[in-house]
């Protein structure tokens, strides 16, 4: 996300010497819980977005998925000592 990149540069101009690590790793969640974290924007991602493109894509996500979702999710972690 542009955001996201923007915070990331930010962060690294304010502290050159920081370490990003970037990990993946696979996800198993149940559908009403996942349900529950996108009606709740939990994900930055659904910041943006209005209730109307909220609710469609529990739809979606309702009718496309069982009781477990499985899936890869990306992290990134800034490392920053103070010294």
């Amino acid at each position: 996300l542009k955001r996201d990149k923007k915070i990331l540069k930010f962060i690294s101009k304010l502290y050159p010497k920081r370490i990003i690590k970037y990990f993946s790793y696979s996800v198993t969640i149940s559908k009403k819980r996942y349900i529950n974290m996108i009606s709740e924007r939990f994900i930055s991602t659904l910041l943006s977005l209005n209730d109307k493109q909220i609710d469609t894509g529990i739809k979606q996500i309702d009718l496309k998925y069982k009781k477990k979702l499985k899936f890869y999710d990306k992290l990134v972690c800034i490392i920053i000592k103070n010294n």
